[in-house]
């Protein structure tokens, strides 16, 4: 009985003791701590703001180390009016107003909607806004309406792919009949179209023990003037010795000439031919090896340009420069010259053609 008087008793002061604890933590002012937290609180964020400034104007204030130059691209004559056309067949639209050369080409389905920005003198070929790129539709592969397409300007080929100045003498041939071809015999050599909806091109045969020579027969150039030429052909050689060959000739004499040759074994000739017709080698350049198979064999169109500044020739064979080779013996040409093309040992298809020289 005492024993649990004395517990009693603890519990009691116990619960006394509690119920003056709660009292006291009642009336505690937290005021100060939260005048400490606050204070905490914006100190962080001063040095925070501090440090973050610090790390912008480091930022900003570091020198780049890497440079990045861009190349500029010639920009696109500013097409202002179109015509609305739908696709006729199933097709592609070609970088060029030409079947023989299909890099880079886009796929057409019919009823697709192309826009054509202007015409060409042949109107074989339209020239197309498609998928935010400039192409090339053959003539009869879209449905057009004929009174907006005689609304458009005209342009020269060369002013839509080569952005070449207005003030250019230019001969632009996609093989409907503006220009006249002919052998070193003085005949005609014709056309022709494959069937159906297809383009026309200039076919240039010989065997391998032949050569086949087409001269563009209307027009003379000026050997003081600088030359660009350009053109599309599809060739099959029968041996590593054919060629297909871009040739500039004396005017006054056919057998004084220089021939840029394509040929079978996968390398690019320079040759002189002197008045007597006998032939030299001026320089022989390999196309990449490791390339052959995009570059060089009878599946690969090829797009050729050469650029004849003086004495100095240059160009390409399918986007692979050419480096720059000197025509020492153009110094006894005569001062008007012709351009020609020329293959042995191939089945070849001239599908489009431009020469353009200051006038």
């Amino acid at each position: 009985m005492e024993t649990l008087k004395k517990t009693s008793s603890i519990l009691i002061v116990l619960i006394v003791l509690l119920g003056v604890s709660a009292l006291i933590l009642q009336n505690v002012d937290f005021s100060e701590m939260r005048a400490e937290a606050t204070t905490f609180s914006e100190k962080s964020t001063e040095v925070a703001k501090t440090q973050l400034a610090e790390s912008m104007q480091q930022t900003l204030s570091v020198t780049p180390t890497i440079t990045i130059t861009t190349t500029p691209v010639p920009s696109p004559t500013p097409f202002t009016t179109f015509c609305n056309s739908q696709v006729a067949e199933n097709t592609r639209a070609f970088r060029f107003p030409s079947r023989g050369y299909s890099d880079g080409s886009l796929r057409l389905s019919v009823g697709e909607e192309v826009k054509i920005f202007g015409t060409i003198g042949e109107r074989g070929w339209w020239p197309i806004l498609v998928k935010d790129a400039q192409m090339w539709v053959r003539r009869d592969a879209i449905v057009i309406d004929k009174d907006c397409i005689d609304s458009l300007p005209e342009f020269s080929i060369s002013e839509i792919i080569g952005n070449r100045a207005i003030n250019h003498f230019i001969v632009e041939d996609t093989f409907f009949g503006s220009y006249v071809w002919k052998d070193e015999s003085g005949n005609r050599i014709s056309s022709r179209k494959q069937e159906p909806f297809s383009d026309y091109y200039l076919p240039i045969f010989a065997s391998l023990d032949e050569t086949t020579v087409a001269i563009l027969s209307a027009d003379t150039f000026d050997f003081r003037k600088d030359l660009i030429v350009d053109l599309s052909v599809s060739n099959r050689f029968l041996s590593g010795d054919s060629f297909f060959s871009i040739r500039i000739l004396d005017d006054e004499n056919s057998q004084y000439y220089y021939e840029v040759r394509v040929r079978g074994d996968c390398s690019i000739e320079v040759v002189f031919s002197n008045p007597s017709g006998e032939i030299q080698s001026e320089a022989n350049i390999p196309l990449d090896s490791e390339s052959n198979d995009t570059r060089c064999n009878d599946s690969i169109e090829d797009l050729i340009e050469i650029r004849l500044q003086g004495n100095r020739l240059t160009g390409s064979v399918n986007g692979l420069s050419l480096p720059i080779i000197s025509l020492d013996n153009m110094q006894n040409f005569g001062s008007e010259f012709k351009v020609g093309v020329s293959v042995s040992g191939s089945a070849s298809r001239l599908y489009f053609i431009a020469v353009v020289q200051t006038k």
